[in-house]
């Protein structure tokens, strides 16, 4: 018989409760750990993919140029005025 085996066999294995604890709690650790880290990836893929979709669901606005000052704004928050558009009610000329 080899040294090594002879050695083990003299001295068995044995597991107190404390090392069982010892080896529970790390386990335990290890599972939580996992199951932590699988939600967080999980979570910030969820994040990503919502913000993807917004973004496709936002349209682009036509963008129109105030008369006087040159300015581009959103053709919603423009003035029309006699066919021109104002960024502002100052801009728009008194007749």
């Amino acid at each position: 018989m080899h040294y090594a085996q002879a050695w083990l066999q003299s001295y068995p294995i044995i597991i107190t409760r404390a090392d069982f604890m010892w080896r529970f709690i790390f386990l335990a650790l290890i599972i939580w750990l996992g199951i932590y880290l699988f939600k967080r990836i999980i979570k910030e893929a969820r994040s990503h993919h919502a913000e993807a979709s917004q973004a496709q669901d936002t349209e682009a606005e036509d963008m129109v140029q105030c008369a006087v000052c040159r300015v581009h704004l959103p053709r919603s928050e423009a003035f029309l005025v006699n066919d021109s558009f104002y960024c502002s009610k100052a801009h728009i000329p008194n007749k």
